[in-house]
């Protein structure tokens, strides 16, 4: 049974986008295959640089990098994918 594979993956996502985050981050909405988070604005400017626009792909290419990574079990991987939608 895998059933709790999707939420024990998504519980660690929570806890890295936390401990990266900390307080410039809260939880909104949290669902067995989805969440949805706010970030304050000052998270663009503080890691992002300058540019808005840039800020924005980086901030995206950020997170990507924090949810999409390899679950491996006995020696096999599966990368887990995620739809982000960024709204600044």
């Amino acid at each position: 049974m895998i059933s709790g594979t999707v939420s024990d993956y998504n519980n660690e996502t929570l806890n890295i986008i936390e401990d990266r985050y900390g307080n410039y981050v809260r939880l909104l909405h949290n669902a067995h295959d989805g969440d949805k988070l706010a970030f304050k604005k000052i998270v663009l400017r503080d890691f992002f640089g300058s540019d808005p626009v840039q800020q924005v792909i980086e901030f995206k290419e950020h997170l990507s990098s924090l949810i999409e990574r390899p679950i491996t079990y006995e020696g096999r991987s599966l990368v887990m994918t995620a739809g982000i939608k960024v709204y600044a």
